[in-house]
C-alpha cells in the first residue's frame, strides 16, 4: 500500500547566496505505489495496513454469490491486517463475531428507483467519511461493482480525504453487464449501466477472476490493462465426494432460478431428452429468483416452458444448504452450469473440487477451462447443449474420465493486496473522471422538456423589458413557476442580452472605422472552430473589445460537420478576421494552419469556445517587451460555465513541467519561438498538444515568464477535450516521455530534479563538510532563515544549528512522515525538525502548524483565496506548488 500524496507545480526558483547539491534516495523512488504505507491507524514498520471492503452482500449475513466473496477476503485478510466491511443492505442488520469490523449503513425504504440507488451509494460515502475522520484514510478501499456502489465515493474521494489512497473495484458482474447477456432492459438498468461504468473509470484498479475476464473488462469498459488485476475469489475447502451417477439418470444444475443463470436454456435444452427418455429427470437445485423479462417469478417461467406430460420429471428443488447440494450433484448423471453471464462461478469450481465432472457454457469466466480440468464447454446454444447431453448419458465412461481428471487451480488472491495493484491515479485524472462521470449522470438526472414548450418560455422573456420580465418571473404562481423556469432562466436571458448589447457596440465602433485593416499587426489571435459556432461569436467579441489596438484574428474551420457552424462562419463579415476552411485535421493542425496565415508577432492561440478578458493582450504584450529572453508569456484563467472560479497556477517550474503541465493553453507566444521548434505537433489530437509545445521549447532553451493576473476565461462545459485529456493522464504522460527521451532519460530527470525541486533544502549559519553524492539535498549558506527559505529549492527546510551536522537517516525518515501527512506543517524527532517550505512561505494555507512555526510571507507563494475580476469577486482554486519528493516511478521507468 501507498502513502497519500499530492502533487501540484513547484515554484520557480530565486537566486542563492550559496549552495551545494548532491542526491540521496530516500526509499525507493517513486512515490505512489513504491513502498508500505505509515499512516494514522497502522502500525508502522509491520506491514500491517487497513482494507476497507464496501458491500451490498456478506455472507451469512446477507446471501449472494458477491457476499460469500466478500467474506472469504476479508476473513483471510483480517489475520494479517485490519479489515472493515462497510454493508449497506436493507433490514435489521447482525454483524456477526469475526475477525473484522462491520458497520451497517441505514438505508432508505427501497423503491428501485435511480434516485434510491444514488442515495445509497452517497450513504457509503459518508460511512467512509466517517471512517477516514475517526482513524485516518485506509490503504485500500474495495467496492463490489454492481448498482454503482462506488460511485459517489469515487467521485468525492477529494472531499473525503481519499485522495491518495488506492480504491479498486471488484468484479463480481455488473447489472448492465448482466442486462445485456440475458437480453433484458428494464428500468433502471440503462441508467445503472452509465453509473456502473463511470464508477470503474475512476477507481484505480478493478479486480477481476482470471486473463480472460480481465481483456473483456478492458474491452467493454475501455479501462488501461494494467490496471485489471487478477485476484480471483478464495474457493472454499470442499469434500471431495467422487462421482457415483445413480441408477437412474438425473441431468442436475446448481444455482438461483434467473435468466442469468441460463436455467431456461437448460430446460430447453433437455425437453427433447425428456421425451425420448422416459427414465430421464431434470432437478434444479437453488432458490427461485425473478424473471427479468417476463416480469414474474422465474419458477413460473421454467414450469410454463414444460409440457404437462413431462412436468412430473422436472424438479425445482429449491434452496439446498451448499453440502446437500454437493451430496445431490455427486448422483447424477450430468452436472450443467449453464450460466449465460458469469465472473468467476464459485459453485463451478466447487463442483469440480468434490470431484464432479461438469458441463458449462462458453464465456470468458470459463474461457481457461476444458476437458484437462473435468469440464466440457458447450457454445451456449440450446441445440449444442442437447447434443452435450445425450453424448455423455450415452457415454458414462466420459463422465468417468472427466471426473477423475485434477480440478482447475486458482491463484491466492492475497498477494495482490499488498503488491500487485497499480498505483493511484494522478490527482488530475481523478478530477477530470469525477468530472466526466457526474455530467454523464446529470444528464441522466435531466428533465425530457418539450422543445416547443421551451422556445414559447423564452419568447415570453425575451419580448418583455427587462424591469417587466423580472417582474414576471416573480409574479408566476409557485406550481407554475418551477415548472417556467426549468424551460427558461431568467439568467440566460440576462446573458442573451448583454451578448446583444455587446455585438451592437462593437458593430457601432465598426460603423465608425475604429478597426481599420493594418499591414501589419503586432497580434494574431489564432481560433480553431470544429463545431463550436454557438461560442464562436462570443470569442470574437472578446479581442474586438481588446484596450490593445493592433491585431487581426485568423479563423480556421477545421472540417466543421455542424451545419449551425458553418452558417455562423459564413456570417463572420467583420473587419481584420481572416476565415480558412480546411478538412478536420485536429486541433494542433488547425492551430499550425493559422499560425502559417498570420502577420503578426505575437501568436495568441484562442478556443473558439474561450474568451479573452479585455486587458489580455495589453498586459501579456507588455509583459514580452519588457522581458525579450521570454519566448512566451501566460497568466491566470477564469472558468465559468459549470464552474465560476478562477485557476491561478504557480511559477513555472522546469522539473515540475515534466511531471505535469502547469502553463494553461492560452499564451502569447512569439512567432519566431514557435518557429524555432516547428509549431504544435499535428499528430497529437488526443490532447497535450501545448503540454508538448512547452517541452520542446524547454529542450530549445527558450524561456517564459507568467502575468499573475486572471486575463482570459476558460469555459468549463460538460466533457470537454480538456476533462478526456485529463482524464487519460497517465496514458498521456507516457506519450509525452515517448515523444521527450532526452528530457525523460533518468541521469536528467535527476540533474532537473537536484536544480529545482530537491527533497530538502539545509539551512545553515555556516559551510559544513561534505555532503554523500546520492543527497536528495540542496545547502544554503547564511544566517537569515526567511532570506534562505525564499532562495531555496525543496520540499522541506532543515534549519541547522552552530556548528551543526546532518543526521542523514533521521532526514529520512521525516521525509517519509511528512510525505505521508500532506496536512502536516513540520515532523519532529528528538533535535530534527522539518518544515514544508509551502508552510512556511504561504501561511494562509491550511496546514496543521506547531506552535514555534516559522513564518516567512513570499509574494510569489501567497495566492489570495479570492479574487475581483471585471468587477466579480471570484473564489480562487489555488493550485498547490507541491511535487512528491520523489520522482515517480513511472517516469524513471
Amino acid at each position: 500500500m501507498v502513502p497519500c500524496h499530492r502533487t501540484g507545480a513547484a515554484p520557480v526558483r530565486p537566486g542563492a547566496e550559496a549552495r551545494s547539491r548532491c542526491r540521496r534516495i530516500v526509499g525507493p523512488p517513486g512515490g505512489a505505489g513504491s513502498g508500505p504505507t505509515r499512516r494514522r491507524g497502522t502500525e508502522a514498520g509491520t506491514g500491517i495496513v487497513h482494507i476497507v471492503f464496501v458491500t451490498q452482500e456478506l455472507s451469512p449475513i446477507v446471501a449472494g454469490g458477491a457476499g460469500a466473496v466478500v467474506e472469504q477476503l476479508a476473513s483471510a485478510l483480517s489475520r494479517e491486517h485490519r479489515v472493515t466491511v462497510i454493508l449497506a443492505a436493507h433490514g435489521q442488520l447482525e454483524p456477526p463475531d469475526v475477525g473484522y469490523t462491520v458497520v451497517p449503513v441505514e438505508l432508505a425504504e427501497p423503491d428501485g428507483t435511480l434516485d434510491w440507488f444514488l442515495d445509497r451509494s452517497r450513504r457509503c460515502a459518508d460511512a467512509l467519511g466517517r471512517i477516514v475522520a475517526d482513524e485516518g484514510p485506509p490503504d485500500l478501499v474495495e467496492f463490489t461493482d454492481f448498482e454503482a456502489l462506488g460511485f459517489v465515493s469515487l467521485v468525492d474521494r477529494n472531499r473525503l480525504g481519499l485522495s491518495g489512497c488506492r480504491m479498486a473495484i471488484r468484479f463480481h458482474g455488473t447489472f448492465g453487464a448482466i442486462a445485456e447477456a440475458i437480453g433484458a432492459n428494464p428500468y433502471p438498468w440503462p441508467e445503472l449501466d452509465v453509473l456502473e461504468r463511470e464508477a470503474i473509470a475512476m477507481c484505480d484498479a478493478v479486480l477481476v477472476a482470471s486473463p480472460a475476464m480481465a481483456e473483456w473488462v478492458v474491452r467493454r469498459y475501455d479501462i488501461e490493462p494494467e490496471r485489471a488485476v487478477v485476484a480471483p475469489p478464495i474457493v472454499p475447502a470442499v469434500p471431495h465426494l467422487g462421482w457415483r451417477p445413480g441408477p437412474k439418470p438425473v441431468i442436475a444444475a446448481f444455482g438461483r432460478l434467473t435468466e442469468q443463470k441460463g436455467v431456461d436454456v437448460l430446460v430447453s435444452a433437455a425437453l427433447p431428452l425428456l421425451a425420448g427418455r422416459p427414465d430421464l429427470s431434470l432437478e434444479l437445485l437453488g432458490p427461485d429468483g425473478w424473471s427479468a423479462v417476463a416480469n414474474r417469478p422465474m419458477s413460473e417461467v421454467l414450469l410454463d416452458m414444460v409440457p404437462r406430460s413431462l412436468r412430473d420429471r422436472v424438479r425445482l428443488v429449491g434452496e439446498v444448504p451448499r453440502d446437500a447440494a454437493m451430496e445431490m450433484l455427486s448422483v447424477a448423471s450430468v452436472v450443467v452450469v449453464p450460466s449465460r453471464f458469469e465472473t468467476f462461478c464459485l459453485a463451478a469450481h466447487e463442483i469440480r473440487r468434490a470431484g464432479i465432472p461438469l458441463v458449462v457454457a462458453a464465456q470468458p469466466a470459463f474461457a481457461e477451462l476444458g476437458e484437462q480440468d473435468g469440464v466440457v464447454v458447450f457454445d451456449g446454444t440450446v441445440a449444442e447443449l442437447t447434443r452435450t447431453l445425450a453424448a455423455l448419458l450415452d457415454d458414462p465412461g466420459w463422465g468417468r474420465r472427466l471426473a477423475d481428471r485434477p480440478p482447475p487451480q486458482v491463484e491466492d488472491p492475497i498477494p495482490a493486496y499488498s503488491s500487485q495493484l497499480p498505483p493511484v491515479r494522478h490527482p488530475y485524472a481523478q478530477a477530470a473522471r469525477a468530472t466526466a462521470a457526474v455530467h454523464r449522470a446529470d444528464a441522466l438526472a435531466a428533465p425530457q422538456r418539450s422543445v416547443s414548450i421551451k422556445r414559447a418560455a423564452e419568447r415570453a422573456l425575451r419580448i418583455l423589458p427587462k424591469p417587466l420580465a423580472r417582474l414576471a418571473v416573480r409574479l408566476i404562481p409557485t406550481r407554475i413557476k418551477d415548472r417556467f423556469r426549468a424551460v427558461a432562466s431568467w439568467p440566460a436571458e440576462l446573458e442573451r442580452r448583454e451578448h446583444r448589447r455587446r455585438v451592437a457596440a462593437v458593430e457601432s465602433a465598426m460603423a465608425d472605422g475604429r478597426y481599420p485593416i493594418l499591414e501589419r499587426p503586432r497580434v494574431s489571435v489564432v481560433i480553431p472552430c470544429f463545431n463550436h459556432g454557438a461560442f464562436l461569436e462570443e470569442a470574437l467579441l472578446s479581442v474586438f473589445e481588446q484596450t490593445f489596438d493592433s491585431w487581426e484574428v485568423v479563423v480556421i474551420d477545421d472540417g466543421s460537420t455542424d451545419p449551425a457552424t458553418v452558417a455562423a462562419i459564413d456570417r463572420i463579415d467583420w473587419p481584420r478576421v481572416h476565415v480558412l476552411r480546411q478538412p478536420n485535421t485536429g486541433l494542433p493542425g488547425a492551430r499550425n494552419a493559422g499560425i502559417d496565415a498570420a502577420r503578426g508577432d505575437f501568436i495568441v492561440p484562442l478556443d473558439a469556445d474561450d474568451v479573452l478578458l479585455p486587458r489580455y493582450l495589453e498586459r501579456m504584450v507588455a509583459a514580452l517587451e519588457g522581458d525579450p529572453a521570454a519566448g512566451y508569456a501566460h497568466c491566470w484563467a477564469e472558468w465559468f460555465g459549470d464552474v465560476n472560479q478562477v485557476w491561478a497556477t504557480r511559477p513555472f517550474n522546469s522539473y515540475a513541467m515534466r511531471l505535469s503541465n502547469s502553463v494553461l493553453q492560452v499564451a502569447t507566444i512569439r512567432r519566431d519561438a514557435l518557429g524555432r521548434v516547428g509549431g504544435y505537433d499535428s499528430t497529437m489530437t488526443s490532447g497535450n498538444e501545448d503540454w508538448d509545445l512547452w517541452l520542446r521549447m524547454l529542450e530549445a532553451g527558450i524561456g517564459n515568464l507568467q502575468v499573475r493576473e486572471v486575463l482570459y476565461r476558460y469555459r468549463i462545459r460538460g466533457v470537454s477535450m480538456t476533462v478526456t485529456t485529463l482524464s487519460r493522464f497517465e496514458a498521456g504522460r507516457r506519450e509525452i516521455m515517448l515523444r521527450h527521451p532526452r528530457l525523460y532519460g533518468s541521469d536528467e530527470l535527476r540533474r532537473a530534479k537536484r536544480e529545482h525541486y530537491p527533497a530538502v533544502s539545509v539551512l545553515s549559519p555556516e559551510p559544513i563538510g561534505p555532503i554523500p553524492t546520492d543527497a536528495d539535498m540542496e545547502v544554503l549558506i547564511g544566517r537569515d532563515f526567511c532570506n534562505l527559505a525564499r532562495q531555496a529549492a525543496g520540499k522541506y527546510l532543515l534549519q541547522l544549528p552552530d556548528g551543526g551536522g546532518i543526521d542523514y537517516e533521521g532526514v529520512e525518515k521525516l521525509v517519509d512522515r511528512l510525505e505521508g501527512l500532506p496536512s502536516a506543517a513540520a515532523a519532529v524527532s528528538g533535535r530534527l525538525t522539518l518544515l514544508r517550505r509551502w508552510a512556511v512561505l504561504d501561511p494562509e494555507t491550511a496546514f496543521d502548524r506547531p506552535p514555534d512555526m516559522p513564518s516567512c510571507p513570499d509574494p510569489g507563494w501567497i495566492v489570495p483565496h479570492r479574487l475581483d475580476v471585471d468587477g466579480r469577486t471570484l473564489e480562487v482554486e489555488r493550485q498547490p506548488p507541491e511535487q512528491q519528493a520523489r520522482i515517480p516511478a513511472d517516469l524513471l521507468g
